[in-house]
């Protein structure tokens, strides 16, 4: 259960892949502009950032992410902070339902994520926005099975007429 001082209490969750970025100067610059983000939502919204988490990269599956495994272990055995600051949704996760497992155990730990991106939001419409991103990659992901399944290799080809190549 959080007190008082925790409602105000935020981490910041950065991921940047340093291996996609190129450079150097490029990873610290979007590594410095997602920790600005993330600072300018605290300080509009009377936040107090208590620690941040740098994910490099790597997996894209939470197991082969420690960083965010260990946020989430801390908020968890801590329910030190009321609040999980990430510049998009995506920088938390991409996989629907990793994102509802995430979400449940934000829940769980008495933290909700809330994204710079929808800054302008009141919490209500950031918690539909994102729930809509969830709901939106789901059905991309679907979709997307569906049409490997049903996709022929042996055509290679329609005319605009229907006329197969």
């Amino acid at each position: 259960m959080t007190n008082n001082s925790t409602r105000r209490q935020a981490v910041t969750f950065i991921r940047v892949n340093h291996s996609t970025v190129g450079s150097d100067e490029t990873y610290h610059r979007n590594v410095e502009w997602q920790r600005q983000q993330c600072q300018d939502y605290a300080d509009t919204h009377g936040l107090t950032i208590i620690r941040e988490y740098l994910d490099e990269g790597g997996g894209a599956s939470l197991e082969q992410r420690p960083i965010l495994r260990e946020m989430l272990a801390e908020l968890h055995a801590l329910h030190n902070a009321a609040y999980v600051i990430a510049t998009d949704q995506a920088r938390i996760s991409r996989r629907s339902e990793e994102m509802e497992h995430i979400r449940l155990q934000l829940e769980i730990s008495d933290a909700r994520l809330v994204c710079t991106k929808y800054a302008e939001l009141s919490p209500t419409a950031q918690d539909a926005m994102t729930q809509l991103t969830a709901t939106t990659a789901k059905l991309a992901e679907q979709d997307h099975r569906v049409w490997r399944k049903i996709r022929r290799p042996e055509v290679t080809g329609v005319h605009a007429k229907g006329a197969t190549v």
